[in-house]
């Protein structure tokens, strides 16, 4: 992939960010909480935990999830992937990003 094509990928998925929470980012550097949530299936008892977080307005509306409390994380937008969720990857090298 060129990096105009990341570049383009990057923006669309920003825009499709704005789309589904409604909220307009004014920079990559401003901040949002992320938390981990749920998803209950048919029964209860097959609720399942993310393994990724996301903006509560993702969880509620996308996911319909239940945001779990006390898991709030305060991230960049720019940390955001391009379906706006945070993910942290492991590196080979070097901590978390």
């Amino acid at each position: 992939m060129t990096k105009n094509a990341a570049a383009e990928d990057r923006r669309t998925g920003e825009l499709d960010l704005v789309r589904q929470t409604g909220r307009r980012f004014m920079s990559k550097h401003e901040t949002v909480t992320v938390y981990s949530f749920q998803v209950v299936d048919f029964w209860p008892e097959r609720a399942k935990v993310s393994t990724f977080k996301a903006p509560r307005e993702l969880i509620l509306n996308r996911f319909k999830g239940k945001p779990l409390e006390g898991t709030g994380e305060n991230v960049t937008v720019a940390d955001l992937d391009a379906e706006g969720c945070y993910r942290r990857i492991a590196t080979g090298w070097g901590a978390l990003r």
